[in-house]
């Protein structure tokens, strides 16, 4: 299998608000799982799906879509896909907003297009009424799906942002338009399985990061991995000198990182 790397965004904006991380999950050769990212200071609202392994015999998944520097968003679409062999979708739910117009209090079932589910995609479409732009404090949940497991022990499926048919965008009534950032994740369902036959020979635990405060990301895995960095994409990864989870990194500049599997 062979990997394609993201677009990684560059440069500065003028009025700068928060740290924008760019990222992607890739399988590579089927056993190494790397997450790449880059740190920027833009404008940006981060999206986040957390990657969930349920047991082999589940017969339903909740997924939470959260949010966080959530602020400056009058409006919002984007396009949620996964695979349907694997989940279909049941309901929408945990739209437990604050009735402040200054919250989500308006956004519910009602600004999804349910009309491509049966082929893994669902749509969202959302103004915010009043002209009020949203501020939401911390990592929030937004909004959660169901999802039906019809995928057998040790299938997964991706829970993805993406642009198809209706391409990731917010809108801001009163400032800068912020970036829309998204973090995608992987609902396993049962123990992955190698071609030899060892549930546990291709388990390299993910890599996920969370903000501290203006310039820092915290990095945290669980398990035995090794961290590496490196300046860019084409220069070699080098090993983290006693990397331990969690570890904070400085969001100035770029930076890629990836876990492996220790030798």
């Amino acid at each position: 299998m062979s990997a394609v790397y993201p677009t990684i965004q560059q440069g500065k904006l003028n009025d700068m608000k928060s740290t924008m991380i760019a990222s992607s999950s890739l399988w590579i050769n089927g056993f190494v799982h790397i997450l790449l990212f880059a740190l920027n200071d833009v404008n940006a609202a981060n999206f986040s799906i957390e990657n969930q392994e349920v047991p082999g015999d589940a017969i339903t998944v909740t997924v939470p879509i959260k949010v966080s520097d959530f602020s400056d968003v009058g409006a919002m679409q984007f396009t949620l896909s996964w695979d349907p062999a694997v989940l279909s979708f049941k309901s929408l739910g945990d739209f437990d907003h604050s009735t402040s117009p200054t919250e989500l209090f308006f956004f519910g079932e009602t600004h999804f297009s349910l009309s491509a589910v049966s082929n893994g995609n669902l749509l969202c479409l959302y103004e915010q009424p009043l002209a009020a732009d949203v501020v939401l404090d911390g990592k929030a949940t937004i909004f959660s799906i169901a999802f039906d497991v019809v995928g057998g022990d040790g299938s997964s499926s991706y829970v993805q942002f993406s642009d198809e048919p209706t391409p990731r965008k917010l809108a801001s009534f009163f400032a800068q338009s912020p970036e829309f950032i998204s973090q995608n994740g992987t609902i396993q369902i049962g123990e992955i399985s190698s071609p030899s036959g060892d549930s546990t020979a291709a388990f390299v635990p993910h890599l996920s990061f969370a903000r501290d405060g203006a310039n820092g990301i915290i990095l945290s895995w669980e398990g035995d991995a090794l961290l590496h960095t490196s300046q860019n994409l084409s220069g070699a990864f080098e090993s983290v000198p006693d990397a331990y989870s969690p570890y904070r990194v400085d969001a100035l500049g770029h930076a890629f990182f990836k876990l492996g599997l220790k030798p």
